[in-house]
Formats: structure tokens, C-alpha cells, sequence
């Protein structure tokens, strides 16, 4: 699994949705209705099953605003990262991760990647 920016919080903005479609036991998110559906049922959820909330987009973005520590240390870029097609499988199919701890260490891991090379992944440490 890795993070692959693809889409904005400015994406989302621009293309103008009234409605954001938020899973509840993930962090995934989503403002294009299509791309929130199991292929095999059409029940609406998150790529990994969550059921959904659906929420006023300039609102949900609004909240983000006032506290992006929410999110953990990369604030909204966290927030974006979970934006449905920016975290992916390794075949390359979106997904979703459970934690804001889990999405700010695969940010950590892109920044690594960008920056040093692939093959690298981030360990972190227990003090």
C-alpha cells in the first residue's frame, strides 16, 4: 500500500460537488458519488466496505480548516492523502487505510520515496 497524490482538497473545491461521502470506520473520503459503490453489489461504501456518511463538502472542508491537527502531524495534506485514488494497493487499486497514524506514515514513506529513492520504507521507533 502506498500514498500516490493524485487529487486536491483544491481538486475537490474546483469541481464544485455540494456532497462529500465520508467512510465511518476508515478515513477514506470521497466527493464523486460513482467511485463510492461496491462493484460486485453497488451497496454504497469505502474500498474496503465502510458504510458511509454523507456530509455538505464546503462544511467538511470548513471543519478541516479550523484544526487540521485533527488529522496528525501532516494536517490537511493527511486529510488530501485520504482523498479517494490517493492511497492505493501495490497493484495499484485505491483503498483506504483505518488510522490518521496509518495515513501520516504513508505520507512519511512518499516523502522518503520522493526524496532518497524507492525501496525505502520508514521504521519507526518506540521510546
Amino acid at each position: 500500500m502506498r500514498y500516490q497524490p493524485t487529487r486536491t482538497l483544491d481538486d475537490v473545491r474546483n469541481r464544485g460537488a455540494k456532497r462529500v461521502y465520508v467512510a465511518v470506520q476508515t478515513t477514506w473520503w470521497n466527493d464523486r458519488p460513482t467511485e463510492c459503490r461496491r462493484p460486485d453489489s453497488g451497496l454504497p461504501c469505502c474500498p474496503r466496505g465502510s458504510r458511509l456518511e454523507e456530509q455538505d463538502q464546503h462544511h467538511f472542508l470548513r471543519l478541516a480548516e479550523v484544526d487540521p491537527s485533527y488529522f496528525g502531524k501532516h494536517g490537511l495534506t493527511a486529510l488530501e492523502a485520504a482523498l479517494h485514488g490517493n492511497i492505493v494497493t501495490d497493484e495499484g487499486r485505491p483503498t483506504a487505510v483505518e488510522t490518521w497514524h496509518d495515513v501520516n506514515r504513508l505520507i512519511d514513506e512518499w516523502i522518503v520515496r520522493t526524496t532518497i529513492g524507492p525501496g525505502v520504507h520508514v521504521v519507526e521507533t518506540v521510546q
